[in-house]
Parts: C-alpha cells; structure tokens; sequence
C-alpha cells in the first residue's frame, strides 16, 4: 500500500527473541520482510519490562523467555541473512541499504542538536559539552504551559566535559563507523584511548583499531550494556 502511494523510501521494524520463536519461524519472518523490499530495516530483541502485562505472564510461567544462547543465534542468523542480501549492518540495532542509512538516528548517535516537539519529547543542544532538554510525559500539564505561553520543555541534563566524552565514546561505539580517533582529539584534546585508558587495557580484543578508528566487532556488541560500563 506503501509502494502504491508513492513512497520509494520504507523503512521497516522486527522484534526477535519472541517467547515460542525458533530460528525456523525468524527466517519466515525475515523472508516476508525482505519481500516488502525496505530501503531499511531496524531489528530489536524483545525485552521484559518490569511492570508490563507481558512480564506478569512471565512469571506466572505462561511464557518462556528465550536463552542467551538463542537471542545470539538469533541476532547472527539476521545479520547472515541482511548482509547476504545487500544490507549493511551499520548500527547494533540497524541495518540499511546503500545510500538509505537512517539521518535521524544518526543524529543521536553522534549527539548533533536536534529538536523535539510534544509531549514526552527530548531535545539534544550540541553547543558546550552539550545539554539534554525534555517536555515531560504529562498531556494537560503540557496543554496548560502552551494555554498560558509558558516554556513547556524543561532542562534533563547537562555534560561536562568528561560526561561528553563518554556519551560520544560509547554512542560512537554502537556504529560501525565506530569512534573517530582524530575527531575525538580535536573536539575533547584528547585521543580516546588515552581518555579511556583502563576500558582499552580491560578490553584489548574488543575494541580493534581499523585506520583512524575504533570500533566493536558483531560479537562485542553482543555484550555491548557491558562493555559501555568501562566508559561512565
């Protein structure tokens, strides 16, 4: 219907790791996917949110949650398959075709500024080490500021120079293009590795080093949560 209507451009989501979900019933997925021919695909492990309908059945035992050896094959089957089909894995997460890399979330990945509007939003100002901006998730709260012209969004966080330097290392490291170690010393005046000296010590086989970056291979990001702690 997309298509139909003009739009040359889909990008589209998959949840994996599904209670009952067998690397037989992901590649039937896939396949359907793949046969709607996206420009871009982002690909995202279910998780159990504490709270939720979904985590009560969980422990009621109404639902198994997969093993950490099925979410792996899982995530590496996708990655086989995405790549051999002309997809390039250029964040944990996301996979794009040629050209069709998603502008807006590579914004955050490398903390540019970018404004939100709405209720819920969050905004990033680049300027400094940069500050982070919310319009908090409350709607007639948020309708009253706008009634009487008051700013509805309120300032989260601000980063100094070290917290900036990790938010880039780590956001950085999500991407393939990985960290820019020339960039990095020309922002922060100096190289990240020297910046982060233990994480690269604790971690030598993790963090590889390709021309003037650093980066993460497919099976670090794996244990990407992890291997970020070195860096805050």
């Amino acid at each position: 219907m997309a298509r139909a209507a003009g739009f040359d451009n889909l990008s589209l989501d998959l949840m994996f790791a599904l209670p009952g979900q067998t690397l037989e019933t992901l590649q039937q997925d896939l396949e359907g996917l793949l046969a709607l021919q996206p420009q871009h695909l982002s690909l995202y492990g279910l998780t159990f949110e504490p709270g939720t309908a979904l985590t009560d059945r969980l422990r009621r035992g109404e639902l198994a949650e997969i093993d950490e050896q099925g979410y792996i094959d899982s995530y590496l089957l996708l990655n086989r398959q995405l790549s051999a089909a002309g997809f390039e894995h250029y964040e944990i997460s996301n996979f794009a075709r040629p050209g069709y890399r998603c502008r807006h979330n590579q914004a955050y990945w490398q903390r540019r500024t970018c404004l939100a509007l709405g209720c819920g939003g969050h905004s990033f100002l680049a300027d400094g080490w940069g500050e982070r901006w919310h319009v908090p998730a409350d709607l007639p709260a948020y309708r009253q500021k706008l009634l009487s012209g008051e700013p509805a969004s309120e300032l989260l966080e601000t980063f100094d120079h070290r917290t900036a330097m990790a938010e880039t290392a780590y956001l950085a490291l999500r991407t393939a293009d990985g960290i820019a170690r020339s960039g990095f010393k020309q922002r922060f005046g100096i190289f990240p590795e020297k910046a982060f000296s233990a994480a690269f010590l604790r971690h030598p086989t993790k963090l590889l080093r390709v021309d003037d970056c650093w980066r993460l291979d497919l099976q670090s990001w794996l244990l990407y949560d992890h291997l970020i702690r070195s860096f805050l």
